[in-house]
């Protein structure tokens, strides 16, 4: 009997790991539901209003910022919305070195959206009027600058490739700005801001909402030249700012006692624009109550439970795959570890466990099991 067997495991490649770029296991939600809740609220409340979404999430390694972000970016994209509004939710995560600057980050979003998306909604937006002057006032108010007003009509019937590029803040030389008809590069991290909060407004007006996860923002630790540093810190405020009225973000970063938030994007002008609350930390489980639900969900999802049969008094459909005994042994060794109960050493526990418990042909996880492998995995590493 090989492992995935023995565990009615429903997937035998990943095992008890969960894969949250895989959808269906950004659609299932393990553990703290109150801040999932919170989060899926404060989103749905933001766009509600005409304030959509500014926040950091951040917490310690392993603590599910990762899954948080793919799941709402499952649920926004999946919903069926009030309205039949819809959202677009791009994912992607960021490096940095010492000289990185904004322009990195705006380039970032532009590609993930792609020239085709926005390609497509300038061309219905300007297919929406008849007559020229119409046409020419309502791209006006839509984009503002001359300069975008160009390029983006270039984009819908023009030079596609060379527009794009100029919208996503790359260096166009003499020629290339003559060619596409417009007089200067962007360059502050207000023009590239403007360009992205007029692109949301363009798709919100035709019915979708615009919010980016972005990932891994701990590289922003690398940016260490002081003209970088400013050029983050700018480009973070402009983002935060009430005149961004159209383009969300979560940002998820690994913050902890050894690692804090890089000092430029949490100054005061930036945090007070964004609103103290929108810094949100990822908890670790410090109790029971936290890791029992997180356990049970994983579980749930990761095996078959339909298909246990009978068992053992010892063991129940809730302890399983441990007996009863062993699950709350594993549970308190958790909370008494060394180091904190996060989403990853829960998982990490349970797979040690039970592939322990499978090397002896035992069919459940059991105290002895627990307590051999327990302190290896809550020990500092």
């Amino acid at each position: 009997m090989d492992f995935a067997e023995r565990f009615h495991l429903t997937n035998r490649d990943r095992a008890f790991e969960i894969a949250p770029w895989y959808p269906e296991d950004a659609g299932i939600y393990f553990g703290n539901r109150e801040l999932n809740s919170e989060l899926e609220g404060r989103i749905q409340a933001g766009y509600a209003l005409g304030k959509p979404p500014k926040i950091y999430l951040s917490g310690r390694w392993g603590a599910g910022k990762t899954h948080h972000l793919y799941h709402l970016k499952h649920v926004l994209e999946t919903t069926a919305w009030p309205g039949g509004r819809t959202f677009i939710a791009p994912y992607f995560q960021i490096e940095c070195d010492d000289a990185t600057t904004f322009s990195y980050l705006h380039k970032k979003m532009m590609n993930a959206l792609g020239v085709d998306l926005v390609k497509q909604a300038v061309s219905d937006f300007l297919m929406g009027f008849g007559a020229a002057t119409a046409r020419s006032e309502a791209q006006a108010r839509m984009f503002g600058s001359a300069n975008l007003v160009v390029a983006t009509q270039v984009l819908s019937i023009g030079d596609a490739q060379l527009a794009w590029k100029w919208l996503s803040g790359e260096r166009l030389s003499g020629g290339e700005l003559r060619s596409l008809n417009v007089t200067t590069n962007l360059e502050d991290t207000s023009e590239l801001v403007d360009v992205l909060v007029r692109i949301g407004r363009l798709l919100n007006s035709q019915n979708c909402d615009l919010i980016f996860f972005v990932d891994e923002l701990e590289g922003l630790r690398n940016v260490t030249k002081p003209n970088a540093s400013s050029s983050w810190h700018d480009g973070m405020r402009n983002l935060a700012d009430n005149m961004n009225n159209s383009v969300g973000y979560v940002f998820g970063i690994f913050v902890d006692t050894n690692n804090p938030f890089p000092g430029f994007i949490i100054e005061d002008d930036i945090v007070r624009r964004m609103g103290q609350r929108n810094s949100i930390e990822l908890p670790t489980y410090s109790d029971a109550t936290d890791i029992d639900p997180f356990l049970r969900d994983l579980v749930g999802a990761r095996i078959r439970l339909d298909d246990l049969g009978s068992l053992p008094p010892e063991v129940t459909r809730d302890s399983y795959p441990f007996t009863m005994d062993a699950r709350d042994l594993f549970i308190n060794e958790l909370v008494a570890g060394a180091v904190s109960a996060t989403p990853s050493k829960i998982i990490e526990g349970l797979s040690e466990c039970a592939w322990a418990a499978h090397i002896a042909e035992e069919s459940f996880i059991s105290v002895e099991t627990v307590q051999e492998v327990m302190p290896r995995v809550t020990a500092v590493p």
